[in-house]
């Protein structure tokens, strides 16, 4: 009979005792639970009980979070009056839970349903004070046993944090490698996959939209982890702190004893890009056109921004998202604030660009050094055998510092230059020649970020001449340079 169901139920006309066996699997052994129900059902034999087999493939922790049918129907048929006794091969098998223990010690004393337990070789009537008090107490110490042994495990996750060791399955990117002689001991190295997370991250740091990611990926035939298609929240997850070399756990990041797969300056980069203030949670990707809502409208009451309009099927063009006051053509205002930034990045000054961004970067920097020397002092303190810090001094300094050294690390990655702008420029000397192609192979949103980078102000102004489907190419790009106005950076 399967354990896990309950068996037919017998005819009111048989007037022999009805048993409810009761069992429930332990540590994942399946032979554990039908150990149990032989075992009863071997009892019941000799007693001349029919047994009724309910069963649980699940915790009796309080600490478990699936549901115990097998328990919870038992109880529902106690209730009913449907059985005589209960049998169990230990008080342990039933709720380590004091409060639905003791309820269902109360459901059987008041419909007089006697308990039998195997290992104990006897049967306890509730309706006796004494055996009462047994079954209640085995409750508790159950109970009591439960309590330790999540706190052994919970102490247990802290220090494998604490040394940086891996908890739960290898991260996509890693594979597990175990010791021979003791599975207990494992080290975590990178795979083929390492270098797909290594580029997505690199990617994101650049800004590259994650829909062309995902397209590229699928192109490319790579899938995502579990073998089906990527997805923007699977290649968002991929910026974690453990492809750094870091362990999270309750928030504080720990040095981990796995190589990473990119360095942090371009993690918190990639991080900073998706999660940067007024981005919408589409991006990076979100913005089609290059100069969508950055140029400014000149003179327009309004405050009106420059946005893409009009049909697929015609000229593309800017117009004034607040009142349409103003428009121009797209082509000839993209192509002219692309050749300022080429000839701004081969001027000899442009290295200023990246000194403003140096200093604050290397503030930053040190902030972070300092931080995290502190964590790492404290952490050498609490190991230290001969005394040290307290486990609650060490957690209260992690709380207060932790949040101060990611603002220190998110400030470092925003001060650092943008990603786009990094590989537009390159190593070497900057010339036009060399960053035209280099800015063609840019996605959009790494060109924006390069331009928001730039300038400090891009305006267009109404127009100076009548232009005509028969204007020349010469002459629109003329017009466009007379009506545009800028201020670097």
């Amino acid at each position: 009979m399967d354990a896990t169901t309950p068996g037919r139920r017998p005819s009111k006309e048989d007037d022999r005792l009805q048993a409810g066996c009761y069992a429930r699997q332990s540590h994942g052994k399946q032979v554990s639970i039908e150990d149990q129900i032989r075992e009863a059902h071997e009892t019941c034999g000799r007693e001349g009980w029919v047994p009724l087999d309910y069963g649980d493939t699940v915790s009796a922790s309080r600490f478990g979070t699936r549901e115990r049918g097998g328990w919870s129907e038992l109880v529902v048929d106690v209730t009913a009056g449907k059985l005589d006794i209960v049998v169990l091969w230990d008080s342990s098998r039933g709720d380590r839970t004091p409060s639905t223990w003791a309820f269902f010690l109360e459901r059987c004393r008041k419909h007089a349903v006697r308990i039998h337990v195997i290992r104990d070789q006897r049967s306890y009537d509730l309706a006796i004070p004494r055996d009462w008090k047994i079954l209640h107490d085995s409750g508790t110490d159950a109970a009591y046993e439960s309590e330790i042994k999540s706190v052994d495990v919970l102490r247990g996750v802290a220090g494998a944090a604490l040394a940086g060791k891996a908890h739960g399955r290898a991260a996509h990117g890693y594979t597990r490698r175990y010791d021979p002689d003791d599975r207990k001991i494992f080290t975590e190295v990178p795979n083929d996959d390492a270098v797909v997370v290594r580029e997505i991250i690199e990617r994101i740091a650049r800004e590259d939209p994650l829909i062309a990611i995902m397209r590229d990926l699928h192109a490319r035939g790579i899938t995502a982890p579990g073998g089906g298609p990527w997805r923007r929240n699977m290649i968002k997850k991929l910026v974690h702190p453990r492809y750094i070399g870091k362990r999270s756990h309750n928030g504080v990041l720990h040095d981990a004893n796995w190589p990473p797969l990119v360095d942090e300056v371009t993690f918190y980069r990639a991080q900073s890009v998706l999660s940067a203030p007024g981005r919408r949670q589409a991006a990076p990707g979100a913005t089609k056109h290059l100069l969508s809502y950055i140029v400014l409208a000149q003179g327009c009451e309004q405050g009106g921004r420059l946005a893409m309009q009009g049909r697929a099927d015609r000229a593309r063009r800017y117009k004034c998202d607040a009142d349409s006051c103003l428009s121009i053509g797209a082509d000839e205002l993209e192509a002219f604030v692309t050749e300022l930034v080429m000839h701004r990045l081969a001027r000899p000054d442009a290295r200023q660009v990246f000194a403003r961004g140096d200093e604050a970067a290397r503030v930053a920097e040190v902030e972070v050094a300092r931080l995290d020397l502190q964590l790492r002092e404290a952490r050498v303190s609490f190991a230290d055998p001969d005394g040290g810090i307290s486990a609650d001094a060490l957690a209260m300094k992690e709380r207060h510092t932790m949040p101060l050294l990611e603002a220190a690390r998110q400030r470092q990655a925003e001060a650092s230059h943008s990603g786009a702008l990094l590989a537009l420029v390159g190593d070497g000397e900057f010339t036009v020649e060399v960053g035209r192609p280099r800015w063609k192979r840019l996605s959009v949103a790494a060109r924006r970020s390069v331009i928001k980078t730039l300038f400090a102000k891009i305006e267009v102004g109404r127009p100076t001449r009548r232009l005509t489907r028969w204007s020349t190419g010469d002459e629109r790009m003329e017009e466009a340079v007379r009506r545009t106005a800028i201020e670097w950076a």
